[in-house]
Protein backbone atom coordinates (compact mmCIF):
# COMPACT_ATOMS: atom_id res chain seq x y z
CA UNK A 1 0.00 0.00 0.00
CA UNK A 2 0.99 3.47 -0.90
CA UNK A 3 1.18 6.41 1.03
CA UNK A 4 2.13 10.15 0.48
CA UNK A 5 3.75 12.85 1.86
CA UNK A 6 2.87 16.20 1.54
CA UNK A 7 5.45 19.15 2.34
CA UNK A 8 5.74 22.93 2.39
CA UNK A 9 8.39 25.09 3.01
CA UNK A 10 9.16 27.40 5.93
CA UNK A 11 11.43 30.06 5.79
CA UNK A 12 13.84 30.76 8.64
CA UNK A 13 16.63 33.21 9.75
CA UNK A 14 20.02 30.81 9.64
CA UNK A 15 23.26 32.78 11.31
CA UNK A 16 25.67 31.69 8.60
CA UNK A 17 28.27 33.36 10.23
CA UNK A 18 29.02 34.86 13.88
CA UNK A 19 32.61 35.77 14.77
CA UNK A 20 35.18 38.57 14.48
CA UNK A 21 37.87 39.66 12.52
CA UNK A 22 41.01 41.79 12.68
CA UNK A 23 42.87 44.33 11.20
CA UNK A 24 46.58 45.69 12.38
CA UNK A 25 47.92 49.07 11.88
CA UNK A 26 51.70 49.79 11.22
CA UNK A 27 52.14 53.50 10.28
CA UNK A 28 55.74 55.29 9.80
CA UNK A 29 55.07 58.64 8.79
CA UNK A 30 57.91 61.19 8.11
CA UNK A 31 56.82 65.28 8.19
CA UNK A 32 56.74 67.01 4.85
CA UNK A 33 59.00 70.20 4.94
CA UNK A 34 56.11 72.56 5.19
CA UNK A 35 55.41 70.78 8.80
CA UNK A 36 56.96 71.99 12.11
CA UNK A 37 58.63 69.59 14.27
CA UNK A 38 57.05 67.64 17.08
CA UNK A 39 57.46 68.90 20.47
CA UNK A 40 54.39 66.61 22.02
CA UNK A 41 52.19 64.08 20.79
CA UNK A 42 49.17 65.37 21.87
CA UNK A 43 46.25 62.76 20.46
CA UNK A 44 46.39 60.09 17.97
CA UNK A 45 42.63 58.33 16.95
CA UNK A 46 41.99 55.52 14.72
CA UNK A 47 38.70 55.87 12.64
CA UNK A 48 37.76 52.76 11.18
CA UNK A 49 35.20 52.83 8.59
CA UNK A 50 33.84 50.35 5.43
CA UNK A 51 33.73 51.77 2.10
CA UNK A 52 32.08 48.40 0.47
CA UNK A 53 31.39 44.64 1.45
CA UNK A 54 29.87 41.97 -0.78
CA UNK A 55 29.53 38.18 -0.20
CA UNK A 56 30.74 35.77 -3.45
CA UNK A 57 29.91 32.16 -2.69
CA UNK A 58 31.43 31.16 0.83
CA UNK A 59 33.19 34.46 1.43
CA UNK A 60 32.61 37.84 2.48
CA UNK A 61 34.96 40.37 0.95
CA UNK A 62 35.16 43.83 3.02
CA UNK A 63 37.18 46.54 1.79
CA UNK A 64 37.15 50.00 4.06
CA UNK A 65 39.89 52.23 5.02
CA UNK A 66 41.10 53.56 8.91
CA UNK A 67 41.69 57.19 9.25
CA UNK A 68 44.75 57.74 11.43
CA UNK A 69 44.64 61.27 12.86
CA UNK A 70 47.94 62.43 15.13
CA UNK A 71 47.56 66.09 16.53
CA UNK A 72 50.75 67.18 18.23
CA UNK A 73 52.19 69.96 19.71
CA UNK A 74 55.34 72.03 17.28
CA UNK A 75 57.73 73.40 18.90
CA UNK A 76 56.31 77.25 18.50
CA UNK A 77 54.05 75.73 20.31
CA UNK A 78 51.02 75.33 18.12
CA UNK A 79 49.17 72.78 17.37
CA UNK A 80 49.31 70.90 14.20
CA UNK A 81 47.05 67.83 13.05
CA UNK A 82 48.31 64.79 10.54
CA UNK A 83 46.00 62.84 8.87
CA UNK A 84 46.67 59.45 6.88
CA UNK A 85 43.88 57.49 4.86
CA UNK A 86 45.13 53.57 5.75
CA UNK A 87 43.07 51.23 3.21
CA UNK A 88 42.59 47.44 4.15
CA UNK A 89 40.83 44.65 2.56
CA UNK A 90 39.60 41.49 4.43
CA UNK A 91 38.30 37.82 3.39
CA UNK A 92 36.76 36.31 6.10
CA UNK A 93 35.01 32.39 5.08
CA UNK A 94 31.63 31.77 5.45
CA UNK A 95 30.77 28.02 6.20
CA UNK A 96 28.76 27.84 3.04
CA UNK A 97 27.38 30.34 0.36
CA UNK A 98 25.43 33.17 1.54
CA UNK A 99 24.75 35.54 -1.50
CA UNK A 100 21.51 36.93 -0.22
CA UNK A 101 22.48 37.18 3.08
CA UNK A 102 22.05 40.02 5.54
CA UNK A 103 25.59 41.56 7.23
CA UNK A 104 26.19 43.58 10.03
CA UNK A 105 29.75 44.53 10.45
CA UNK A 106 30.69 46.56 13.60
CA UNK A 107 33.98 48.29 13.50
CA UNK A 108 35.65 49.07 16.78
CA UNK A 109 39.37 50.26 17.81
CA UNK A 110 41.33 47.80 20.16
CA UNK A 111 43.94 49.91 20.77
CA UNK A 112 46.41 52.92 19.09
CA UNK A 113 49.50 54.07 20.21
CA UNK A 114 52.09 57.33 19.31
CA UNK A 115 55.73 57.95 19.64
CA UNK A 116 57.69 60.59 18.25
CA UNK A 117 60.77 58.79 17.35
CA UNK A 118 62.44 62.39 16.23
CA UNK A 119 61.49 65.53 15.81
CA UNK A 120 60.08 64.57 12.04
CA UNK A 121 59.35 60.85 11.94
CA UNK A 122 56.22 59.36 14.27
CA UNK A 123 55.30 55.70 14.53
CA UNK A 124 52.01 54.68 14.83
CA UNK A 125 50.62 51.20 15.74
CA UNK A 126 47.56 50.25 16.91
CA UNK A 127 44.79 47.39 15.87
CA UNK A 128 41.01 47.65 14.45
CA UNK A 129 38.46 44.46 15.45
CA UNK A 130 35.46 43.84 13.55
CA UNK A 131 32.30 41.74 14.39
CA UNK A 132 30.72 40.42 11.75
CA UNK A 133 27.43 38.51 11.26
CA UNK A 134 26.04 36.77 8.07
CA UNK A 135 22.56 35.85 8.64
CA UNK A 136 20.07 34.46 5.70
CA UNK A 137 16.29 33.65 5.34
CA UNK A 138 16.29 29.90 4.30
CA UNK A 139 13.74 27.45 3.28
CA UNK A 140 13.38 24.73 5.57
CA UNK A 141 10.89 21.93 4.42
CA UNK A 142 8.57 20.38 6.91
CA UNK A 143 6.09 17.71 6.56
CA UNK A 144 2.46 18.65 6.78
CA UNK A 145 0.38 15.73 6.02
CA UNK A 146 0.59 12.05 5.55
CA UNK A 147 -2.15 9.99 3.44
CA UNK A 148 -1.90 5.89 3.35
CA UNK A 149 -0.99 2.76 4.93
CA UNK A 150 -3.80 3.50 7.44
CA UNK A 151 -1.40 6.96 9.00
CA UNK A 152 -2.55 9.00 11.79
CA UNK A 153 -0.61 12.00 12.46
CA UNK A 154 -0.55 14.95 15.24
CA UNK A 155 0.22 18.26 13.93
CA UNK A 156 1.35 21.23 16.32
CA UNK A 157 0.31 24.40 15.32
CA UNK A 158 3.13 26.88 15.58
CA UNK A 159 3.01 30.30 15.12
CA UNK A 160 6.07 31.65 13.15
CA UNK A 161 6.98 34.91 11.48
CA UNK A 162 7.29 34.98 7.21
CA UNK A 163 10.33 37.49 6.89
CA UNK A 164 11.66 39.54 3.94
CA UNK A 165 15.30 40.79 4.03
CA UNK A 166 16.95 43.31 1.81
CA UNK A 167 19.77 45.72 2.08
CA UNK A 168 21.55 48.90 0.37
CA UNK A 169 24.84 50.52 0.65
CA UNK A 170 25.15 54.24 -0.99
CA UNK A 171 26.89 57.11 -1.05
CA UNK A 172 26.10 60.71 0.02
CA UNK A 173 28.62 63.42 -1.06
CA UNK A 174 27.48 66.86 0.63
CA UNK A 175 28.94 70.57 1.05
CA UNK A 176 28.37 71.57 4.28
CA UNK A 177 28.82 75.47 4.95
CA UNK A 178 29.80 76.73 8.48
CA UNK A 179 29.30 80.18 9.33
CA UNK A 180 30.80 81.25 13.26
CA UNK A 181 33.89 80.41 12.88
CA UNK A 182 36.49 82.03 14.37
CA UNK A 183 39.84 82.04 12.10
CA UNK A 184 40.95 79.80 8.61
CA UNK A 185 39.97 76.03 9.06
CA UNK A 186 43.20 73.96 8.79
CA UNK A 187 42.35 70.84 9.34
CA UNK A 188 39.39 68.27 10.82
CA UNK A 189 41.02 66.51 13.93
CA UNK A 190 38.08 63.84 14.06
CA UNK A 191 34.74 63.60 12.85
CA UNK A 192 31.74 60.80 13.45
CA UNK A 193 28.20 60.47 12.35
CA UNK A 194 24.97 58.72 13.25
CA UNK A 195 21.76 58.14 11.07
CA UNK A 196 18.42 57.26 11.72
CA UNK A 197 15.50 56.25 9.28
CA UNK A 198 12.63 58.86 9.71
CA UNK A 199 10.26 57.28 7.32
CA UNK A 200 9.31 53.78 5.64
CA UNK A 201 6.95 53.31 3.03
CA UNK A 202 6.23 50.37 0.69
CA UNK A 203 5.41 50.99 -2.65
CA UNK A 204 5.16 47.95 -5.49
CA UNK A 205 7.95 45.70 -4.52
CA UNK A 206 10.21 48.25 -3.23
CA UNK A 207 10.35 50.50 0.18
CA UNK A 208 11.07 54.25 0.15
CA UNK A 209 13.62 55.16 3.15
CA UNK A 210 13.68 58.72 4.18
CA UNK A 211 15.94 59.99 6.99
CA UNK A 212 18.92 62.05 8.69
CA UNK A 213 22.41 61.82 9.41
CA UNK A 214 23.28 63.50 12.33
CA UNK A 215 27.25 64.89 11.73
CA UNK A 216 29.84 66.05 14.31
CA UNK A 217 33.57 67.46 14.12
CA UNK A 218 36.09 68.71 15.72
CA UNK A 219 38.86 71.16 13.64
CA UNK A 220 41.77 73.36 14.24
CA UNK A 221 41.09 77.22 13.49
CA UNK A 222 44.14 79.89 13.20
CA UNK A 223 44.11 83.20 13.55
CA UNK A 224 45.41 86.03 15.07
CA UNK A 225 45.89 84.70 18.58
CA UNK A 226 47.28 81.60 17.15
CA UNK A 227 46.06 77.95 17.12
CA UNK A 228 43.02 76.76 18.32
CA UNK A 229 40.37 73.92 18.76
CA UNK A 230 36.41 74.09 17.23
CA UNK A 231 33.71 72.37 16.99
CA UNK A 232 30.61 72.19 14.41
CA UNK A 233 27.60 70.03 14.03
CA UNK A 234 25.20 69.46 10.81
CA UNK A 235 22.25 67.57 9.52
CA UNK A 236 22.54 65.59 6.18
CA UNK A 237 19.16 64.43 4.67
CA UNK A 238 18.78 60.84 3.48
CA UNK A 239 16.64 58.81 0.98
CA UNK A 240 17.20 55.91 -0.61
CA UNK A 241 14.78 53.46 -2.91
CA UNK A 242 15.24 49.72 -2.32
CA UNK A 243 14.20 46.79 -4.35
CA UNK A 244 12.36 43.98 -2.41
CA UNK A 245 10.87 41.55 -3.97
CA UNK A 246 7.33 40.29 -2.68
CA UNK A 247 7.26 42.98 -0.06
CA UNK A 248 3.68 44.59 -0.17
CA UNK A 249 1.07 46.25 2.13
CA UNK A 250 0.42 43.51 4.20
CA UNK A 251 3.67 43.25 5.60
CA UNK A 252 4.90 45.17 8.62
CA UNK A 253 8.18 47.00 7.23
CA UNK A 254 11.16 48.48 9.75
CA UNK A 255 14.29 49.83 8.25
CA UNK A 256 17.88 50.89 10.11
CA UNK A 257 20.50 52.81 8.43
CA UNK A 258 24.32 52.40 9.95
CA UNK A 259 27.12 54.70 9.33
CA UNK A 260 29.84 52.62 7.77
CA UNK A 261 32.34 55.69 6.77
CA UNK A 262 32.47 58.88 7.56
CA UNK A 263 34.49 61.91 5.76
CA UNK A 264 35.20 65.04 6.26
CA UNK A 265 37.09 67.69 4.40
CA UNK A 266 38.13 71.46 4.60
CA UNK A 267 36.52 72.65 0.71
CA UNK A 268 36.87 76.58 0.91
CA UNK A 269 37.08 79.29 3.39
CA UNK A 270 35.67 82.87 2.00
CA UNK A 271 36.86 84.69 4.89
CA UNK A 272 37.74 84.11 8.34
CA UNK A 273 34.07 83.33 10.05
CA UNK A 274 32.84 80.33 7.21
CA UNK A 275 34.48 77.91 5.37
CA UNK A 276 32.84 75.01 3.46
CA UNK A 277 33.38 71.50 4.12
CA UNK A 278 32.71 67.99 1.62
CA UNK A 279 30.98 65.39 3.72
CA UNK A 280 31.45 61.70 2.23
CA UNK A 281 29.24 59.76 4.17
CA UNK A 282 28.85 55.55 3.38
CA UNK A 283 25.46 54.43 4.43
CA UNK A 284 23.88 50.57 4.54
CA UNK A 285 20.73 50.18 4.71
CA UNK A 286 18.71 47.19 6.53
CA UNK A 287 15.65 46.43 5.53
CA UNK A 288 12.70 43.49 7.49
CA UNK A 289 9.46 42.95 6.28
CA UNK A 290 7.25 40.41 8.54
CA UNK A 291 4.45 39.07 8.43
CA UNK A 292 3.09 36.49 11.21
CA UNK A 293 1.42 33.27 9.94
CA UNK A 294 0.67 29.66 11.54
CA UNK A 295 1.84 27.04 10.59
CA UNK A 296 1.02 22.92 11.37
CA UNK A 297 3.60 20.78 11.05
CA UNK A 298 3.62 16.81 11.56
CA UNK A 299 5.08 16.27 15.06
CA UNK A 300 4.18 12.61 15.71
CA UNK A 301 2.57 9.82 14.00
CA UNK A 302 2.00 6.06 13.62
CA UNK A 303 0.45 3.48 11.45
CA UNK A 304 -2.69 1.76 12.73
CA UNK A 305 -1.51 -0.82 9.91
CA UNK A 306 2.18 -1.37 9.99
CA UNK A 307 5.20 -0.86 11.53
CA UNK A 308 7.00 2.45 11.13
CA UNK A 309 10.09 4.84 12.18
CA UNK A 310 10.64 8.03 11.43
CA UNK A 311 13.42 10.92 11.92
CA UNK A 312 12.82 14.35 13.42
CA UNK A 313 14.64 17.42 13.50
CA UNK A 314 14.54 21.03 14.95
CA UNK A 315 12.65 24.05 13.41
CA UNK A 316 13.41 27.04 14.79
CA UNK A 317 11.15 29.83 14.10
CA UNK A 318 10.69 33.52 15.10
CA UNK A 319 7.04 35.12 16.24
CA UNK A 320 5.77 38.35 17.45
CA UNK A 321 8.10 40.36 15.83
CA UNK A 322 8.28 44.04 17.19
CA UNK A 323 10.20 47.23 16.04
CA UNK A 324 11.39 48.72 19.17
CA UNK A 325 12.30 52.26 19.41
CA UNK A 326 12.87 54.24 22.74
CA UNK A 327 14.88 57.06 24.17
CA UNK A 328 17.36 56.63 26.66
CA UNK A 329 18.08 59.32 29.18
CA UNK A 330 21.96 58.58 31.02
CA UNK A 331 23.76 60.86 33.89
CA UNK A 332 27.12 59.98 34.22
CA UNK A 333 30.04 61.27 35.87
CA UNK A 334 33.00 61.33 34.18
CA UNK A 335 36.09 61.81 36.93
CA UNK A 336 39.32 63.62 36.18
CA UNK A 337 42.11 61.92 38.13
CA UNK A 338 44.83 64.92 36.42
CA UNK A 339 42.70 67.97 37.68
CA UNK A 340 39.53 69.12 36.84
CA UNK A 341 39.99 71.26 33.82
CA UNK A 342 39.41 74.81 33.22
CA UNK A 343 37.08 74.46 30.15
CA UNK A 344 36.18 71.95 27.93
CA UNK A 345 36.11 72.25 23.98
CA UNK A 346 34.12 69.13 23.39
CA UNK A 347 33.29 66.08 24.59
CA UNK A 348 32.04 63.12 22.17
CA UNK A 349 30.55 59.57 23.03
CA UNK A 350 29.86 56.21 21.58
CA UNK A 351 28.13 53.30 22.78
CA UNK A 352 29.80 49.86 23.05
CA UNK A 353 29.63 45.86 24.55
CA UNK A 354 25.71 46.79 24.98
CA UNK A 355 24.21 43.81 27.03
CA UNK A 356 20.16 43.07 26.67
CA UNK A 357 18.09 40.70 29.31
CA UNK A 358 14.66 40.49 30.81
CA UNK A 359 14.77 43.35 33.62
CA UNK A 360 12.07 43.70 36.44
CA UNK A 361 8.29 44.12 35.91
CA UNK A 362 8.87 42.82 32.28
CA UNK A 363 11.12 45.53 31.18
CA UNK A 364 14.08 45.60 29.16
CA UNK A 365 17.23 46.03 30.84
CA UNK A 366 20.37 47.35 28.84
CA UNK A 367 24.36 47.57 30.42
CA UNK A 368 26.99 48.86 28.20
CA UNK A 369 29.57 51.33 28.23
CA UNK A 370 30.22 54.90 27.13
CA UNK A 371 33.03 55.47 25.09
CA UNK A 372 33.80 59.30 26.39
CA UNK A 373 36.49 61.49 24.46
CA UNK A 374 37.38 64.71 26.38
CA UNK A 375 38.69 67.55 24.59
CA UNK A 376 39.70 70.02 27.17
CA UNK A 377 41.47 73.08 28.69
CA UNK A 378 44.44 72.88 31.70
CA UNK A 379 46.82 76.00 32.54
CA UNK A 380 46.04 77.34 29.15
CA UNK A 381 47.42 73.70 27.33
CA UNK A 382 45.42 71.48 25.49
CA UNK A 383 44.51 68.03 26.96
CA UNK A 384 43.04 65.00 25.94
CA UNK A 385 41.61 61.86 27.36
CA UNK A 386 39.52 58.72 26.69
CA UNK A 387 37.05 57.13 29.18
CA UNK A 388 34.69 54.16 29.49
CA UNK A 389 32.20 55.00 31.88
CA UNK A 390 29.52 51.44 32.19
CA UNK A 391 26.04 52.61 32.93
CA UNK A 392 22.70 50.74 32.86
CA UNK A 393 19.15 51.84 31.67
CA UNK A 394 15.69 50.07 31.34
CA UNK A 395 13.01 50.46 28.76
CA UNK A 396 9.38 49.45 28.19
CA UNK A 397 9.09 47.47 25.10
CA UNK A 398 6.28 45.24 26.16
CA UNK A 399 6.59 42.19 27.76
CA UNK A 400 10.40 40.67 27.96
CA UNK A 401 11.10 36.86 29.02
CA UNK A 402 13.81 34.76 28.73
CA UNK A 403 12.90 33.65 25.24
CA UNK A 404 12.73 37.11 23.54
CA UNK A 405 16.41 38.02 21.23
CA UNK A 406 16.20 41.85 21.31
CA UNK A 407 18.85 42.98 18.19
CA UNK A 408 18.99 46.68 18.37
CA UNK A 409 21.25 49.39 17.73
CA UNK A 410 22.11 52.38 19.90
CA UNK A 411 23.17 55.78 18.90
CA UNK A 412 24.08 59.13 20.77
CA UNK A 413 21.47 61.21 19.56
CA UNK A 414 22.03 64.28 22.07
CA UNK A 415 24.78 65.48 24.24
CA UNK A 416 25.47 68.11 26.87
CA UNK A 417 27.75 68.55 29.60
CA UNK A 418 29.05 70.70 32.54
CA UNK A 419 32.23 70.59 34.65
CA UNK A 420 31.91 70.09 38.49
CA UNK A 421 33.88 69.99 41.28
CA UNK A 422 34.21 65.91 41.78
CA UNK A 423 34.38 65.93 37.13
CA UNK A 424 32.60 66.21 33.88
CA UNK A 425 28.79 65.25 34.53
CA UNK A 426 27.70 64.02 31.26
CA UNK A 427 23.96 63.96 30.36
CA UNK A 428 23.27 62.09 26.89
CA UNK A 429 20.67 60.91 25.11
CA UNK A 430 20.44 57.96 23.76
CA UNK A 431 18.28 56.27 20.43
CA UNK A 432 17.63 52.80 21.11
CA UNK A 433 16.01 50.74 17.53
CA UNK A 434 16.25 47.73 16.39
CA UNK A 435 13.82 44.74 16.45
CA UNK A 436 12.34 41.99 19.35
CA UNK A 437 10.92 39.29 18.53
CA UNK A 438 10.35 35.58 20.47
CA UNK A 439 12.51 32.28 19.57
CA UNK A 440 10.46 29.03 19.31
CA UNK A 441 12.14 25.43 18.97
CA UNK A 442 10.03 22.46 18.12
CA UNK A 443 10.55 19.27 17.13
CA UNK A 444 9.21 17.96 13.58
CA UNK A 445 9.19 15.25 11.46
CA UNK A 446 11.43 15.46 8.55
CA UNK A 447 11.34 11.80 7.03
CA UNK A 448 9.40 8.87 7.04
CA UNK A 449 9.33 5.40 6.23
CA UNK A 450 7.10 2.35 6.47
CA UNK A 451 7.45 -1.08 6.66
CA UNK A 452 4.87 -2.93 4.75
CA UNK A 453 6.29 -6.15 5.51
CA UNK A 454 5.38 -5.81 8.98
CA UNK A 455 2.19 -5.75 9.45
CA UNK A 456 0.74 -4.96 13.15
CA UNK A 457 -1.42 -7.77 15.09
CA UNK A 458 -4.98 -7.10 15.10
CA UNK A 459 -7.29 -8.68 17.85
CA UNK A 460 -10.89 -9.49 16.26
CA UNK A 461 -11.94 -10.80 19.99
CA UNK A 462 -13.20 -7.13 20.98
CA UNK A 463 -14.05 -3.91 18.89
CA UNK A 464 -13.77 -1.50 22.12
CA UNK A 465 -11.73 -1.20 25.93
CA UNK A 466 -12.40 0.15 28.70
CA UNK A 467 -9.66 2.45 29.84
CA UNK A 468 -9.48 4.63 33.29
CA UNK A 469 -7.30 7.95 32.31
CA UNK A 470 -5.39 10.34 34.57
CA UNK A 471 -6.75 13.52 34.92
CA UNK A 472 -5.84 16.14 31.75
CA UNK A 473 -4.44 12.36 29.73
CA UNK A 474 -2.96 13.21 26.00
CA UNK A 475 -5.66 11.39 23.74
CA UNK A 476 -3.08 11.33 21.10
CA UNK A 477 -0.82 9.32 24.09
CA UNK A 478 -3.74 7.27 24.45
CA UNK A 479 -4.43 6.28 20.98
CA UNK A 480 -0.93 5.60 19.93
CA UNK A 481 -1.01 3.27 22.72
CA UNK A 482 -3.56 1.49 21.78
CA UNK A 483 -2.86 1.43 18.02
CA UNK A 484 -5.99 2.97 17.38
CA UNK A 485 -6.98 6.98 16.01
CA UNK A 486 -7.19 9.46 18.31
CA UNK A 487 -10.17 10.51 16.38
CA UNK A 488 -12.00 7.53 16.91
CA UNK A 489 -11.65 8.07 20.84
CA UNK A 490 -12.65 11.70 21.01
CA UNK A 491 -15.97 10.59 18.43
CA UNK A 492 -16.81 8.04 20.98
CA UNK A 493 -16.39 9.91 23.88
CA UNK A 494 -17.67 13.02 22.72
CA UNK A 495 -14.19 15.29 23.23
CA UNK A 496 -13.05 18.04 21.51
CA UNK A 497 -9.84 19.61 23.25
CA UNK A 498 -7.43 16.58 22.95
CA UNK A 499 -7.31 15.98 26.75
CA UNK A 500 -9.43 13.44 29.19
CA UNK A 501 -10.01 12.17 32.97
CA UNK A 502 -11.74 9.04 33.70
CA UNK A 503 -13.43 6.42 32.55
CA UNK A 504 -13.06 6.13 28.64
CA UNK A 505 -14.16 4.49 25.39
CA UNK A 506 -11.65 2.99 23.04
CA UNK A 507 -12.59 2.09 19.87
CA UNK A 508 -10.55 -0.63 17.95
CA UNK A 509 -10.24 0.31 14.20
Amino acid sequence: MDFSVKKEPVFVTEVIYDGQAEQGVEFDYVLPDYYPDIFKILRCTLRPGIVSYNISGDKLICDGVICITVLYLSEGGGMECIEHRYSYSKTVDLPKPADNGTVTIEPKVDYATCRAVSGRRIDVRGAVSFKIKVSAVTPFEIITDIDGCNIQTKKNKVCCTKKLTAGKQFVVREDIGVSGIDGTVKAVVTCDATAVVNDCKIIADKVVLKGEAKLKALYLVQNDNGISLQTMEAEVPLSQIVDMQGVDEKHTCYALFRVLSCSLSVKSADNDTSGVFGCELTIGSQITATIEENIYPVADMYSTAYETTFTTAALKTEADHRFISQTLNIKQLIPCENGIPDSVIDVSCDVSDIICRPGDNGELAINGKLLCFISAVKENEPVFSEKAIPFEASASVGAVTADCVIQPVLNISSLSYSITDDGIELRCSVLMQGCMYLCNTEQVIKQVEVNENAEKPKCDDYSLKLYFADENEDIWNIAKRYNTSAAAIEAENEVTDGKVSGLLLIPIV
